[in-house]
């Protein structure tokens, strides 16, 4: 019985959770399964049809790249909360050279009926080779 009830709490709790903190969960669940090349994971929260794409830029990652760290700089909403933008420093290195790297991506996002979803994203600053696959 006593689980039953912590069980309803949390789904209470979960349901009630505001846009901004589904938004950032989802930024980081994204970037975290990207990291560790969980890609099975990270695309439930990319759109259907930037999957693909996704996929794409990401295939030489853990292969020809190493991803060293992933820091989530800012995380911005528009009003209505349908929309919004984070931006990710990816520290990385190629295999070939072994130099760190850097490249920061930015990241557009739209609200969908199970969360926040990735519709597109490009780099904005750093070594663009990290995303240009």
């Amino acid at each position: 019985m006593r689980w039953l009830f912590i069980l309803l709490l949390s789904g209470c709790f979960f349901q009630n959770a505001s846009a901004q903190e589904r938004l950032k969960d989802a930024v980081t669940e994204l970037n975290d399964h990207a990291r560790w090349g969980r890609s099975y994971a990270a695309l439930q929260i990319v759109h259907p049809k930037y999957r693909g794409r996704f996929s794409e830029r990401r295939e030489t990652w853990g292969k020809d790249v190493q991803i060293a760290d992933v820091d989530i700089q800012q995380v911005k909403m528009d009003d209505d909360k349908q929309e919004a933008t984070s931006s990710i420093l990816v520290s990385w290195y190629s295999f070939k050279d072994m130099q760190l790297q850097n490249t920061i991506i930015e990241q557009n996002w739209e609200r969908a009926d199970s969360g926040y979803q990735l519709v597109k994203e490009r780099v904005v600053e750093g070594n663009k080779h990290l995303l240009e696959h």
